[in-house]
């Protein structure tokens, strides 16, 4: 029977004690007490590296306490009389200490509770910290790539965006306006295009004089005089001859120092789209009705004479450049589209135009490619870019802006990058901290443990005694 264990499980080992007898239920209070006398004698200790050792971040309990009382044994030896006693203040506080931690066994209630807490809590808890630590690196990894690729995706989008505009890229505003001379030759070419429409506008208007049973004429003006001129002025059109002499003005921008990249705040929700071209500014065909511009206004110049045939003002522009001409050529080409695209659904059969002589599908694929391809030059997006800017200084800014937003939001994944990685790194330290500190406490848990084991037997007559549930089950 002696050498039968007496098994305690350790997360009731402070209950245990309480109805045995070896601990009062008031033990918490007195420990206060012996607490506060602890922080009292570590105020005047003496320079020992056994004490430091002993007091370096560890919990100071009652095996502690007798720890110090065996290095003031060698350092307060000076102080000790005949009969064994010593003098030493130092030495009286702490086995006073040690006295109190004894009367009804309360360094055993002390330990029983660490040992329960530190089994069921801390040690748990910093498990869970160091997993959060891994997941933290994890994460952080995840954000630092994803930073990465999305700064990287937002420089090229901007390169690429200025590549199709044909501007560096460098000073955004200036480079624009300084674009917008390219505008003529984009126009012109355009317009050179019309002369390959003209045999759908003469089909369009054999069949429209046919199905109203009236002489042909003409259905697209605008069109059909771009066909047999080229690129006319707004004068020559109105007036139907060309002017002695054209009197453009030059229109002045102010153009002021900027940055390549503005501080812009764009939220911290970044959509970064599916990786097309968008310049962020919807230009409709018209290049007015944008919803972005309020007016494209030309230098206020007096009315054009024809008298004296002198082009000025809004005359003396090209017809795809005023946009009220440039309007209608688009209304003209539209129109003779949605004719071609009918007669190649309806075919010959239609009643009533028998007249005129068939057209195969390719022809009028062909006619059907040759309107698209100049609404295509006059509506396509450098282009319309280049006219609003031309008539707008606020388009200018508001492009620039909308291209810079690229860059803004590049530097601010990248500043996403660097926290990200500095982050990883707090979390690898922390990882790197909580280890060891776990393995120090399970060992420390393990110790306790195993005083408190012994302890308990001395009551028992040395007989074993056993901890079940306690430090056995702690890992690292």
């Amino acid at each position: 029977m002696q050498d039968l264990p007496i098994e305690i499980n350790a997360g009731k080992l402070l209950e245990w004690l309480i109805s045995r007898h070896h601990c009062k239920r008031d033990w918490s209070d007195r420990l206060a007490d012996v607490r506060a006398k602890i922080s009292a004698a570590l105020q005047d200790m003496p320079q020992h590296d056994g004490l430091v050792k002993l007091l370096d971040g560890s919990y100071l309990d009652y095996w502690g306490c007798k720890g110090v009382i065996d290095v003031l044994r060698e350092t307060e030896k000076d102080s000790k009389n005949f009969l064994g006693q010593y003098g030493s203040r130092r030495m009286k506080d702490w086995q006073e200490i040690v006295k109190s931690y004894e009367k009804d066994n309360l360094f055993l209630a002390e330990a029983a509770h660490r040992l329960a807490r530190n089994v069921n809590f801390e040690v748990p808890y910093n498990k869970k910290l160091a997993a959060k630590a891994l997941q933290m690196q994890d994460e952080a990894d995840r954000r630092e790539a994803d930073s990465i690729k999305a700064a990287a995706s937002l420089r090229a989008e901007y390169v690429t965006q200025c590549k199709a505009l044909g501007v560096p890229g460098t000073h955004l505003k200036q480079e624009l306006i300084q674009l917008s001379s390219q505008l003529p030759e984009l126009l012109s070419k355009a317009a050179l295009l019309a002369a390959d429409t003209l045999p759908a506008q003469k089909h369009y208007e054999q069949t429209a004089a046919v199905m109203l049973d009236a002489e042909i004429k003409v259905q697209t003006p605008l069109l059909a005089k771009l066909g047999k001129k080229g690129d006319l002025t707004v004068y020559e059109w109105k007036n139907g001859q060309p002017p002695v002499k054209i009197e453009q003005e030059e229109i002045k921008f102010e153009i002021k120092e900027e940055d390549a990249v503005d501080e812009i705040d764009f939220g911290d929700e970044v959509d970064f789209g599916d990786g097309e071209i968008d310049f962020g500014i919807e230009v409709a065909d018209s290049g007015v009705e944008n919803g972005v511009i309020e007016e494209i206004k030309t230098p206020e110049e007096p009315a054009a004479s024809a008298e004296d045939g002198v082009a000025r003002g809004k005359d003396a522009l090209s017809v795809l450049d005023f946009p009220d001409t440039r309007n209608q050529v688009l209304d003209e080409l539209t129109e003779l589209e949605a004719f071609l695209q009918a007669r190649l659904t309806q075919g010959e059969g239609v009643v009533g135009l028998t007249q005129i002589e068939g057209l195969s599908e390719s022809t009028l694929t062909k006619m059907i490619g040759s309107v698209a391809a100049m609404k295509d030059a006059i509506t396509e997006k450098k282009t319309q870019h280049l006219h609003n800017i031309k008539h707008s200084i606020r388009y200018a800014d508001q492009l620039a802006e909308q291209l810079s937003q690229k860059l803004s939001l590049e530097a601010r994944m990248q500043a996403r990058a660097t926290l990200a990685a500095e982050q990883r790194s707090e979390a690898v330290a922390e990882a790197a901290r909580l280890g060891p500190a776990t393995q120090t406490l399970i060992q420390q848990t393990r110790r306790l443990q195993s005083q408190v084991e012994g302890e308990l037997s001395k009551k028992y007559s040395g007989r074993p005694v056993m901890l079940t549930g306690g430090a056995g089950v702690l890992t690292a």
